[in-house]
């Protein structure tokens, strides 16, 4: 298709068409893949999955279990309880893992968001530039600081949020660029960079869907002024 015909509706169309398509494709058996590789199931090949049950999900074995289990007898919850218990066991192995000096264990993805928000001092009358292709906690967390989400467009290509809009948007009132890393794929940090510089705003990484991707080498999330990443069951890293 070529860009000067590429509008919005035939975009937001050709995405939704295609992706109810795999969807589909995938929910059903029959059209999964067989163990007669050249033949469809429902054209009389044999279904891979043949009087099995599919996964449960979330996924949980005797390990999960036997950790939640000590943890909840150990009576020892949070990190100001013992410097040696899960919480802050976990803070200073993920902070390793990252390359960060410091990580603070919260109780969501979207806490994480808010408390960054927070602990860089924004509230009323501060705008934060960021993706209208996220999930609902990334603008919650600014919203709950009482400061005002600004949506750029994203990269029809990328579906990373679109540098060049984003600086279209900036204000006086702007703050902080919040990108969100979607599906794992970084969004454009040097420009990112360039333009929290240029401005002198805050570069917050929304990396809930990017758990260990790296850019240039660097784990995202730990490329900006503050990372925030989730460990709730739909992403990336608990499937």
């Amino acid at each position: 298709m070529k860009a000067k015909n590429f509008t919005r509706r035939k975009f937001v169309g050709t995405v939704s068409a295609s992706t109810l398509g795999a969807v589909a494709i995938g929910s059903i058996p029959a059209f999964g893949a067989t163990k007669t590789s050249n033949k469809l199931a429902i054209l009389g090949g044999n279904p891979v999955r043949q009087n099995k049950s599919w996964p449960d999900w979330p996924y949980v074995d005797k390990n999960v279990m036997d950790s939640i289990e000590k943890t909840t007898q150990s009576g020892i919850w949070c990190r100001i309880q013992s410097k040696d218990g899960t919480v802050p066991t976990f803070e200073k192995e993920y902070a390793r893992m990252m390359g960060v000096t410091r990580c603070v264990a919260v109780g969501s993805g979207t806490q994480a968001l808010h408390t960054a928000v927070e602990a860089l001092g924004l509230g009323p009358g501060d705008e934060v530039i960021t993706s209208p292709y996220t999930d609902p906690g990334t603008i919650a967390a600014i919203l709950s600081a009482r400061a005002l989400p600004v949506l750029a467009d994203i990269d029809r290509y990328s579906f990373q949020v679109d540098p060049d809009d984003v600086e279209r948007r900036i204000t006086k009132n702007t703050k902080a660029i919040m990108p969100v890393h979607m599906m794992g794929q970084p969004a454009d940090l040097d420009r990112f960079l360039q333009i929290a510089r240029k401005y002198n705003l805050f570069l917050i990484e929304d990396a809930c869907q990017a758990h260990f991707a790296k850019f240039r080498g660097k784990m995202l999330g730990s490329i900006g002024d503050i990372g925030c990443f989730s460990h709730q069951s739909s992403k990336v890293i608990s499937c």
